[in-house]
């Protein structure tokens, strides 16, 4: 019983550890582009997605101001999260929508997100 009581103090926490990040100010895509390897297929290679906005993003996290903002693909190799952001930034360029990015840390001269979503008009 006791091991149970530790589980479920340890999910109450969890939430918050892993969506501990903010959402940007609103922002217009300005390039999109996406890196693999060669190798990305076996264990060695990697995957990037890398969007370019209007404006730089606000510091964050003791971060460089940016006007770009990175997702390094899972495991090196794309991920199920990088086909689907790399449409949407695509489609929210090629129709002129803004897009607000989940921010979630600094990665090299780039904002690290984790998430991206369309603005309505």
């Amino acid at each position: 019983m006791i091991y149970f009581k530790k589980y479920i103090l340890l999910l109450l926490f969890v939430p918050s550890l892993v969506f501990a990040g903010r959402w940007s100010e609103p922002l217009n895509v300005v390039n999109v582009e996406h890196f693999a390897s060669q190798e990305y297929r076996s264990a060695g290679g990697y995957s990037l997605l890398k969007a370019v906005f209007n404006k730089d993003i606000a510091d964050t996290e003791n971060c460089k101001a940016s006007n770009s903002a990175v997702y390094p693909g899972d495991n090196n190799r794309p991920d199920v999260w990088t086909q689907p952001w790399l449409a949407i930034l695509l489609s929210s360029q090629a129709q002129s929508k803004q897009v607000q990015i989940y921010i979630v840390g600094c990665f090299a001269d780039a904002v690290l997100f984790n998430g991206v979503r369309v603005l309505g008009n």
